[in-house]
């Protein structure tokens, strides 16, 4: 491509029109140039100006005749760069050729690729009637704009978007972009310097704003382009607040107290409203990869709320859960993430990304402190993370549990009695940072204060394992419980004794049990456990009607029909329970992962169910605990030959996978 100083194109140019201007007042006393006339008595219609050409390609010249007192008998057409130099001779075509009513047909010759102007002149005899030019780009290689997306897809009024445009071009070129809202200019620059990518400080009025984007294959000679490209697309982008929540946004809205999407802006989402809106510390710049978008930061810039509210409930701490999402930068170590200082309750509370790069939490009441650091090991990098800090209260102390991309790592009890917090204005107040000084370094996505469960209970964050496997199975995803909350899901059906929530599991003690579900012919259930369970525990499968025992799975390894040994063991490869209705049997078999049959046990059946139940039980005797840790049902066509899962992070020691084929007509 062709390239040349600006400030010596603009000066030629300039130049070259002031000479023109002295001969032509020199030539009319001499008789060298044409007389003036009429400029409007001719009107010369060819290409628009900004036009993309190549080799052999035609231009078509046509002129409208607007004054019939003048008629012109020639035409010239001149080919010249930037720098007035020509290209062939001009091309002069008679009063038969331009008077047919037809365009007259101009061929480019071959030219290297750059920016020329197109010069027409019309007279008649020595006078002038028109003349024309018209600035185009001959080039040979593919120019294309593909798409313009925004980022986020509806921008809320007044906030930061994004705007970013696929753009391709011929490997030498560095094309010039230009972005344009309402007409006016909002951006202009070389593809290299990143101009693909646009921010957009979008109206506070609601509305669809038009943005366009001129695409030139070269940088102009001086100060900026005049006319359009002949290369150009327009889209339409929305302003409004948004109407459902993003891919990766954290949900539900009326769960977190405080909650920010950084679409742009650092407004508050979540239930406290506007008194949760975010200060800045430092230049935070909005910034977009792959699998994130939202705020860079530098290692000291940071986000603030001096007076943000904690839970609290008749002068208790209630449970809570801090949740972040963001891509960090390479090389983090001995960096800030958050903290939580409580002046009014003597109640600070720290996340760091410790000197050996993993996750650690500092929680302090008055003058005692303990440390809790995730045993996920070093923090994930190059790639967007989520990271969730549950902070459970309890009478004498406090648990913190720690996930890590929605799965369940660690725990620690932390011997630290709670803080009591008084009536006064400023009790359950803290200041809250988000990076800051000696902050980490990369892009912030999303950031919550998670502390009611969507029954409106105080809770830590729950659903995780629900979104997983939502996200995992798409339309194949049925019903999914982690038990991760603070409270029994109301999901799960009757209980029988007593249950509690630890740890992300829920523990039935000897004597208890809890129906988990139903599910029907043509769905797959699979149940999981954590811990050593007793012997004796395991999954009642279940006429889903009246309740009669089908089969019993024992987390021992074996399968219990009527009460009879099935007797073939289940760990510990991941495996598959195939249950088939025949002929007055129900039909239990294990299968491979390539789904082969391995062996299998018949269980007499007159009247198979439509539905079928699921129920987890601990009969005793003894005094173990059966540590449960999620159900899972999904369709038939999501997994049909292989297990339904593979392992996803934690200590995971058994699994009970039940998967119902046929349906209720196949029987007689």
């Amino acid at each position: 491509m062709k390239k040349h100083l600006v400030h010596t194109a603009f000066f030629l140019i300039g130049f070259a029109a002031l000479g023109g201007l002295l001969l032509s007042s020199c030539g009319q006393e001499a008789g060298l140039f044409p007389e003036s006339g009429d400029a409007r008595a001719v009107d010369v219609r060819t290409i628009d100006e900004g036009s993309y050409l190549s080799g052999g390609e035609t231009i078509d010249i046509s002129l409208e005749t607007l004054d019939e007192q003048e008629f012109p008998d020639r035409m010239e057409v001149r080919l010249v760069d930037l720098y007035g130099t020509e290209y062939a001779e001009p091309e002069v075509y008679g009063e038969t050729e331009i008077n047919r009513n037809t365009a007259v047909q101009y061929t480019l010759p071959q030219l290297e690729s750059g920016r020329y102007r197109l010069e027409v002149t019309v007279l008649s005899g020595e006078k002038l009637l028109a003349e024309k030019e018209v600035d185009f780009f001959y080039e040979e290689g593919p120019f294309s704009i593909h798409s313009i997306d925004s980022y986020p897809p509806v921008i809320p009024p007044g906030a930061t978007a994004i705007l970013r445009a696929e753009v391709s071009s011929p490997d030498d070129a560095n094309p010039y972009l230009r972005w344009s809202a309402g007409g006016e200019v909002v951006g202009e620059g070389l593809l290299a310097d990143g101009l693909d990518a646009l921010q957009w400080q979008a109206p506070k009025e609601k509305g669809a704003y038009s943005i366009r984007l001129d695409v030139y294959p070269e940088p102009p000679a001086a100060g900026g382009y005049s006319f359009s490209s002949g290369l150009y697309t327009t889209v339409d982008v929305f302003v409004s607040d948004p109407k459902k929540p993003a891919r990766y946004d954290l949900v539900p809205e009326q769960s977190y107290s405080y909650l920010y999407h950084f679409r742009g802006n650092y407004r508050n989402s979540g239930t406290k409203g506007e008194e949760g809106d975010l200060s800045v510390i430092g230049s935070p710049s909005l910034s977009l990869d792959s699998s994130a978008f939202g705020f860079q930061l530098t290692g000291s810039d940071g986000f603030t709320l001096e007076d943000a509210s904690l839970p609290v409930n008749k002068g208790k701490l209630q449970p809570f859960s801090l949740e972040f999402r963001y891509l960090l930068d390479p090389g983090q170590k001995a960096r800030r993430l958050f903290s939580l200082d409580g002046a009014a309750s003597g109640m600070g509370l720290e996340i760091r990304i410790d000197d050996a790069g993993a996750y650690r939490a500092v929680l302090s009441v008055d003058n005692e402190t303990a440390e809790s650091t995730c045993s996920y090991g070093r923090v994930p990098e190059l790639r967007a993370t989520s990271l969730i800090l549950s902070v459970v209260p309890e009478d004498q102390g406090f648990t913190l549990l720690w996930y890590v991309d929605d799965s369940f790592v660690s725990s620690d009890r932390i011997e630290i009695s709670p803080p009591a917090f008084g009536s006064g204005g400023q009790a359950g107040k803290a200041s809250l940072v988000i990076g800051g000084s000696d902050g980490f370094s990369g892009i912030l996505d999303e950031f919550g204060v998670f502390t009611t469960d969507q029954e409106g209970r105080a809770s830590v964050r729950t659903g995780m394992f629900r979104e997983k496997s939502r996200a995992r199975y798409g339309d194949g995803y049925i019903f999914a419980e982690g038990f991760e909350g603070s409270h029994l899901p109301s999901s799960i059906g009757e209980l029988e004794g007593t249950a509690g929530m630890e740890e992300s599991a829920l523990i039935l003690g000897s004597g208890n049990s809890v129906e988990l579900s139903e599910f029907s012919l043509g769905e797959g259930v699979e149940i999981r456990f954590t811990g050593d369970g007793p012997p004796e525990a395991g999954i009642v499968l279940e006429n889903g009607d009246s309740g009669e025992p089908l089969a019993r799975f024992g987390i021992d390894g074996n399968v219990l029909a009527n009460g009879e040994g099935g007797g073939f063991l289940m760990n510990p490869e991941p495996y598959s329970v195939i249950i088939r209705p025949e002929a007055e049997t129900l039909v239990i078999r294990r299968a491979d992962a390539n789904g082969a049959t391995d062996e299998e046990i018949r269980i007499p059946a007159p009247i198979v169910p439509d539905m079928l139940r699921i129920r987890a039980e601990n009969p005793g005797p003894g005094n173990r605990d059966l540590r449960l840790e999620s159900v899972l049902i999904i369709s038939e066509q999501t997994n049909r030959n292989t297990p339904l899962f593979s392992d996803q992070g934690g200590s995971i020691d058994n699994r009970i996978i039940a998967y119902a084929a046929g349906s209720r007509s196949s029987l007689p």
